[in-house]
């Protein structure tokens, strides 16, 4: 079943052609709070319609499974839903509809949200790469590592701590009180990461190598660990794929060959019929993917103004734009706000929506709550989103030019609309 009133629920609410995320309603953002619905530890949640429409019944007495697939958004998964088995059945057998990701629509700050389940602005780490006000520099957030740097967690042989990216608690100690353990399964590349260390705390990490290991990962935990029991798994191909060779390209395709078939027959359909019947499968993205042409992508650094009005950090250099090619922040010299955001407004007219980040904030695009105390100083003072297809960068010193196929982190429906789907596994056998 496809719900499709709440795609033209979310889809009526567009704004200029681009898709907001709804924290209040329907978004991944309550996810964390649908799994403890699922476990009957909340009476209701924003998505309960879309589980009750899959006629899943909360009780402790199961077990739940959230597969992220990131990057694999809602409009790809619809292209997709009756080529591949693993697809096909949630829509003939379970419910299937759309969510918006968070804002801005990236690994970096949806993934955090559902280890955290606080928004953006709550657990403070809103892109991929961010200027850390404290550190004085740009990093690559899940890397740890400096925008310069050659190698993982180089920052911690400089003695950062890894709570500047994450300094709050998981939804796993609360889960963990309530007699329900969580499970994260993860590639064994990234399990002592930096970043693991601070948002998988309070849970059971589950390392695995390759999709095969997933799949056998996921099948031997499930028949091991009795219920209640919650999992967590990470996939992240799709999206490495996307960047590098484009959406629905050949490697593209051959990347979903190699996973949604193996997803049924190795997972699915091998499960014990016992374990089946008292597990939930929850399948969802953290946001999805638009084509770019690299050709296309306007250098900020061609703006000699802009240059000479960007912030100069306590070292004495310019602090470059950061975030991502659909989604780029810029920190300005005191006193030079409205002037540059004048002059941007003009010479990107058309192509790139020019606004301010404290009226982004007081808008809601980066959730509810309370603020984190560096989230402000994380967003800088504009924020810059390119129209359509468009990619917006900066060129660096002894960097290669912007290059990928396939981006995200905007408001376009391709990059806020990720699916979620729900069955029990028994009814996908």
């Amino acid at each position: 079943m496809i719900l499709r009133d709440i795609e033209q629920h979310i889809l009526e609410q567009q704004r200029d052609g681009s898709v907001y995320p709804q924290y209040e309603g329907y978004c991944l953002s309550n996810i964390p709070s649908a799994v403890q619905y699922l476990f009957g530890l909340r009476t209701t949640n924003s998505l309960s319609p879309i589980l009750d429409k899959a006629g899943i019944v909360p009780t402790r007495r199961q077990k739940v499974v959230a597969l992220l697939l990131d990057g694999f958004g809602w409009s790809q998964w619809l292209r997709y839903a009756d080529r591949y088995e693993f697809l096909k059945r949630f829509t003939e057998r379970g419910v299937l509809a759309p969510v918006t990701s968070v804002f801005p629509s990236t690994t970096s700050s949806a993934v955090t949200t559902i280890h955290s389940g606080l928004t953006p602005q709550e657990h403070g780490l809103p892109e991929w790469w961010v200027y850390f006000e404290e550190l004085q520099q740009i990093i690559i957030t899940l890397l740890f590592r400096p925008l310069d740097g050659d190698r993982v967690d180089q920052l911690l042989e400089s003695g950062v701590s890894p709570r500047i990216l994450f300094d709050g608690d998981t939804w796993y100690g609360a889960l963990g009180e309530s007699g329900i353990p969580a499970f994260n399964l993860i590639n064994d590349a990234f399990k002592n990461s930096a970043y693991s260390s601070v948002v998988l705390k309070d849970s059971t990490m589950v390392p695995f190598v390759g999709a095969s290991g997933l799949v056998k990962a996921l099948c031997s935990k499930l028949t091991e660990v009795a219920s209640p029991a919650y999992f967590l798994a990470y996939w992240g191909e799709i999206d490495g794929v996307a960047h590098s060779y484009g959406v629905h390209s050949e490697p593209y395709i051959a990347e979903l060959e190699l996973l949604l078939p193996l997803l049924q027959k190795e997972f699915i359909e091998r499960l014990p019929g016992k374990v089946a019947e008292e597990t939930v499968l929850l399948v969802f993205a953290d946001h999805g993917q638009i084509s770019v042409d690299p050709k296309e992508t306007i250098y900020l650094n061609k703006f000699p103004k802009l240059v000479a009005n960007l912030r100069t950090g306590p070292d004495g250099e310019k602090i470059l734009p950061w975030g991502s090619a659909r989604d780029v922040f810029l920190a300005v010299e005191e006193g030079r706000l409205d002037e540059t955001i004048t002059f941007l407004t003009e010479v990107l007219e058309g192509k790139v929506r020019v606004l301010k980040t404290d009226e982004a904030l007081r808008d809601g695009m980066f959730g509810h709550g309370g603020l984190h105390t560096r989230f402000e100083s994380r967003l800088g003072d504009i924020l810059l989103l390119p129209e359509g297809n468009l990619t917006l960068w900066y060129e660096r010193p002894h960097r290669k030019e912007f290059s990928m196929l396939g981006m995200h982190g905007g408001l376009s429906p391709d990059e806020m609309l990720v699916p979620l789907a729900a069955a029990r596994i028994s009814d996908l056998q």
